[in-house]
């Protein structure tokens, strides 16, 4: 008989909801690791919203606690941590890190890094102190977003009123994807690879870590772009061949990066302007009926903009330390940076 696979999900937002409601149709205890005061709200069941299908899911198959200390290490497998990398490097991110890391030592279980960031993977070594081999870097592969703080355009036939009804909704691509796994210790990830895959309705898929640090890093140029036109169709977007070159012109900077070896060099040469906007407008359509630019205007002019922000800045610090002037990136910064100043009435 299969010994039944253990997972703690630290923090309870969108991503944590997703894929643990995924890992527990695949068969896996699931327990949050929440503040106090969001204990109470995981005493009733969470409803989850697919547009894919349009259907409600109610998910209760979970237990809660609100201190590292209290985790069952005895059958544990994975620690999937939920924060961003700019949540994860403030004080009270590290001491969460250096909590979990006292808690979980004496086990076996994988840690897995649920944000993104330039360092991230270093600071949580260090604040974890756990060995190299068990700490993983992973991110969702499907879009998931919390209802009450997003009001996006509702195309029929949904409608409103239900998707109202949720606290989380997503869509997943047509891939089916629904979570992604760098491969540095191809074991420990082709494990929780194999333990997602059993929900039968997402996979996981794991991919080189050299291809993991460019997805990573390189696309957020197309956000800051985005948002100081206005959010617009990636179509209508493409059609301002100022931004649109100037966002190629960056991401390839990022590609160019030696951390990312040969394969970043091969990702700069590929995403020409043509490319970039086959890929976006294709993500767009694979959306639907999620509207995609409304998605990222939420989530990364939004939710997550001090960490995509933190990144390109990161990465400007590394490609000047490594000989490069880094100018077309630091102009999409300096630009977001007076747009953003401009709508706030700031002088």
């Amino acid at each position: 008989m299969q010994k039944k696979s253990s997972v703690v999900i630290v923090g309870v937002g969108s991503m944590g909801l997703i894929t643990g409601y995924h890992l527990s149709l695949a068969g896996a205890d699931v327990t949050f690791l929440v503040r106090p005061a969001r204990l109470a709200a995981l005493r009733s069941p969470q409803i989850l919203y697919c547009h894919n299908d349009g259907q409600l899911k109610p998910f209760s198959q979970y237990r809660a606690i609100s201190s590292a200390a209290e985790i069952k290490t005895e059958s544990l497998d994975f620690v999937l941590v939920t924060l961003d990398g700019a949540s994860a490097r403030t004080s009270e991110g590290s001491e969460l890190l250096c909590a979990i890391g006292r808690a979980i030592r004496a086990s076996s279980a994988i840690l897995i890094i649920g944000g993104v960031g330039v360092g991230l993977l270093e600071h949580t070594l260090a604040m974890t102190a756990l060995p190299p081999e068990r700490v993983l870097q992973g991110l969702l592969g499907l879009l998931s977003y919390p209802v009450a703080g997003a009001k996006f355009p509702v195309k029929p036939p949904e409608r409103a009123d239900q998707i109202e009804r949720a606290g989380t909704a997503y869509v997943q691509f047509p891939s089916k994807v629904g979570f992604v796994m760098e491969g540095r210790h191809r074991q420990a990830a082709k494990a929780f690879a194999a333990l997602y895959d059993r929900c039968g309705s997402s996979r996981c898929s794991v991919i080189s870590s050299k291809l993991f640090n460019v997805i990573t890093n390189v696309p957020f140029p197309v956000f800051a772009i985005s948002e100081i036109a206005g959010w617009p169709p990636f179509g209508e977007l493409a059609r301002n061949r100022q931004l649109w070159r100037l966002n190629t012109r960056a991401q390839a900077e990022i590609s160019r990066l030696k951390q990312h070896g040969w394969v970043g060099k091969l990702v700069a040469l590929v995403l020409t302007d043509k490319m970039q906007l086959k890929l976006n407008q294709k993500l767009e359509k694979d959306s639907l009926p999620l509207d995609f630019q409304a998605f990222n205007r939420f989530h990364h002019g939004g939710k997550v903009q001090a960490q995509d922000i933190e990144i390109m800045q990161n990465c400007v610090a590394i490609g000047i330390q490594q000989g490069f002037a880094m100018s077309a990136l630091k102009e999409v910064l300096a630009r977001l940076d007076a747009h953003k100043k401009a709508q706030a009435g700031i002088e």
